[in-house]
């Protein structure tokens, strides 16, 4: 009887817990990128995008770009993953983010830390610099649960991921790749057509567990490397189908 009396006390309590907006923190991060403004504009929209995170105001003539709030538990933890369900379900972390995008040209590289990120692309120097600031909305409904989510937590934590995203995105268009186009954990999902992996044989559903007989990383910034490479070049990719290790040599080739 006791602990019926708790659940209820519980279920009532969290239903009459009053939403209260706890915190404001700023948290800024930035990153340079070998790649022309344009390609970073257009590239971090597609981010944008792909985080469901609506853009509130831009102006492409002065770089910036502003976001409407956007839900920082699919951020850390992806759309479809129940943690972030779950935690939202109780409250929620949002925040809306401004992106400063600058344009650096006519550069010397040099053996600083500036110089270091310049690379030949086009014909001549180019980088392009973003900074990112998120402005947090801390709304608690029960306290108890919402540690995880703290600001002390995640700060630039959503920053960082936003900004590895776009790098990653603007390093596809210069990678060789073998068309495998979406996975879960190790598992492939999708496979391009007439692309290099289905032209050697993988296929849906096979288990991937090495990368040139390095074992595979499900963190997906880790594996979109391992996969990818110079155009023209040979990966090994061995997976796991029906029980059996099979091995495919698949040559990288510039996909769209």
């Amino acid at each position: 009887m006791k602990k019926i009396f708790l659940v209820v006390l519980f279920l009532f309590s969290t239903a009459c817990a009053k939403p209260q907006i706890l915190s404001e923190p700023y948290y800024p991060n930035e990153q340079i990128y070998n790649a022309t403004f344009e390609e970073t504009w257009l590239t971090t929209l597609k981010v944008l995008t792909s985080f469901n995170a609506r853009v509130k105001t831009m102006d492409k003539s002065s770089g910036f770009i502003v976001t409407e709030p956007v839900n920082v538990a699919a951020i850390l933890y992806g759309q479809d993953n129940p943690t972030a369900i779950g935690m939202v379900g109780l409250g929620s972390a949002t925040a809306d983010y401004t992106l400063f995008i600058e344009r650096i040209t006519d550069k010397t590289p040099s053996s600083g830390h500036e110089g270091a990120h310049l690379s030949q692309h086009s014909g001549g120097l180019v980088s392009t610099k973003i900074k990112i600031i998120g402005n947090y909305k801390y709304l608690q409904v029960y306290p108890q649960q919402w540690v995880m989510l703290s600001p002390e937590y995640h700060k630039n934590k959503p920053e960082a991921y936003l900004l590895k995203n776009i790098g990653i995105n603007l390093d596809a268009s210069k990678k060789g790749k073998v068309g495998i186009q979406k996975m879960k954990d190790n598992i492939i999902t999708e496979i391009g057509k007439n692309s290099p992996a289905e032209k050697a044989g993988l296929n849906i559903n096979d288990i991937i567990l090495k990368i040139d007989d390095k074992p595979f990383s499900k963190d997906p910034y880790e594996n979109f490397y391992q996969i990818t490479g110079e155009p023209e070049s040979i990966v090994n990719i061995t997976v796991l189908r029906d029980n059996k290790e099979i091995t495919f040599i698949i040559k990288r080739e510039l996909i769209p």
